[in-house]
């Protein structure tokens, strides 16, 4: 008779043949060598903690607004496009921003940032055209078009951005600011930066 399981062997026994288990191969340690690395195990870790101004502290509120709207055609009329007054009771920070245009040349279209009409992110844009603002880097407004930037604002100070449509057609133009308002800090020093 002709089983098919006759054909079957013995797993092959490496002891047999003279190898050597190589689950067995670690060479033990010294007992020195065994207290080092417990002690290690029992180190004290290190608390890390990610940087209170660029993270929403578990106290603040999150703060998100954004604005898309078709801005006429007419070189040289400007308009506001976000407006944002801080709210009392602690610093506004803002994180991250990004603008939006679909005009065929991004020459023919400014946004101007600005709190309390003053320009603010100085070193933002185009350091050839004296640091325009108006490429976005994406087609969008979502998380992948943000701009990191570090912007504190005190209770009831206004932001705003204005933008400049100067094409010959309409043009959609949008604004997104995101960040936190922090209730546990008031800042004694006031800085506007990128």
């Amino acid at each position: 008779m002709n089983n098919p399981f006759n054909r079957y062997k013995a797993p092959f026994d490496l002891a047999s043949k003279g190898a050597a288990d190589i689950f067995r191969a670690v060479t033990p340690s010294s007992k020195r060598e065994q207290e080092q690395r417990q002690a290690e195990g029992e180190r004290v870790s290190t608390p890390v903690s990610l940087p209170k101004h660029l993270f929403t502290p578990e106290e603040g509120q999150s703060i998100d607004i954004r604005n898309l709207a078709d801005i006429p055609a007419g070189p040289g009329s400007t308009y506001n496009m976000l407006t944002f007054t801080a709210p009392p009771g602690g610093i506004t920070r803002f994180t991250s921003y990004a603008i939006f245009n679909d005009a065929l040349d991004f020459t023919l279209v400014d946004f101007l940032p600005t709190i309390n009409g003053s320009r603010i992110l100085p070193f933002h844009g185009n350091p050839q055209a004296n640091y325009k603002i108006a490429l976005g880097l994406a087609p969008d407004l979502s998380n992948n078009s943000l701009i990191e930037c570090q912007l504190a604002l005190e209770p009831g100070q206004v932001l705003n951005w204005l933008v400049t449509n100067n094409a010959l057609v309409i043009v959609t133009m949008g604004v997104r600011m995101k960040g936190y308002l922090d209730s546990t800090q008031r800042r004694v020093m006031g800085r506007y930066g990128g």
